[in-house]
């Protein structure tokens, strides 16, 4: 494909310092393409103009998987065109197929450095050393001050976590204007945040696994999945999932998608176990 000003072409030569290192400076796009496949060709026009759109802010690097098998094998490209977005060295967004370009270039700008994220960085500091309250101050009015870096309100919800207050950075997520909750990085911390508290209020592992083999109960499948998630046993989890998906996709807001995708999310949206879940979503749904 042709280059233009921050746009290259990738290989398993280059990929280390032309993404990985990069991404440490800002966001780095990676369009996995075929040169059979009709749909990068097209997704190529879109991804060029939001490359020249927002002129260096962030770069685009074309890999051809005919070419670069080894890098479609680690990245587990199992279909093309396929886009990853990586920031500070890890695949942080993945996106299948054409994609509208406001679609894209609001993915991309969550992830370009701005102004109020020199103010996080310093309230992390004062966390960091102790100032936990000093932290959260300075973090919400910098909410405040810039609404659109939703950064801010997540690292500030991570935190309260980490204080053991989920509830109050439940609350945080819930304040949000609706737009800002629908955003990935937030829903999917939202439904982390409610799992923590359904496993917190479960019953044994043990008793929910015997009451399910007498009768199935999508309550009691919620609740050992959280079980399941909080003990990092991923398949499990995503097994009551889908169980739950098949039987109501109504039960609790579609909570077994959403359950799903949230998972797939804190997998990097990569390995053998979510390409394997994706596939068995998607027939699903389709």
């Amino acid at each position: 494909m042709a280059q233009q000003t921050f746009i290259f072409d990738g290989n398993a030569g280059n990929f280390a310092e032309l993404v990985r290192a990069n991404s440490d400076k800002g966001p780095v796009l990676v369009h996995f393409w075929a040169p059979y496949a009709g749909p990068s060709f097209k997704l190529y026009g879109v991804l060029e103009e939001v490359a020249k759109a927002l002129a260096g802010r962030f770069l685009l690097v074309n890999v051809n998987v005919e070419k670069e098998k080894a890098l479609a094998q680690e990245f587990s490209i199992a279909s093309v065109p396929t886009l990853k977005l990586f920031r500070r060295g890890d695949v942080v967004e993945t996106l299948y197929g054409p994609q509208p370009k406001e679609d894209i270039r609001r993915m991309i700008e969550r992830f370009v450095p701005r102004e109020s994220d020199e103010v996080m960085v310093a309230a992390l500091k004062q966390y960091n050393a102790g100032e936990t309250e000093r932290c959260f101050t300075a973090l919400a009015q910098a909410a405040l001050d810039d609404p659109d870096n939703l950064r801010i309100p997540l690292t500030l919800a991570k935190l309260l976590v980490r204080e053991d207050r989920q509830d109050d950075a439940l609350r945080l997520l819930d304040s949000l204007p609706r737009e800002a909750r629908v955003d990935p990085d937030v829903a999917n911390l939202h439904t982390h945040l409610q799992f923590m508290q359904v496993a917190l209020a479960a019953p044994g592992q043990s008793s929910l696994e015997e009451a399910l083999e007498q009768e199935d109960d999508l309550a009691k499948r919620h609740q050992l999945a959280a079980l399941y998630l909080m003990d990092d046993n991923y398949q499990g989890a995503l097994d009551q999932l889908f169980h739950i998906l098949q039987v109501d996709r109504g039960f609790r807001d579609d909570l077994g998608r959403r359950g799903m995708l949230a998972i797939f999310h804190l997998l990097r949206d990569q390995g053998e176990l979510v390409n394997k879940y994706r596939k068995k979503l998607f027939r699903a749904l389709h």
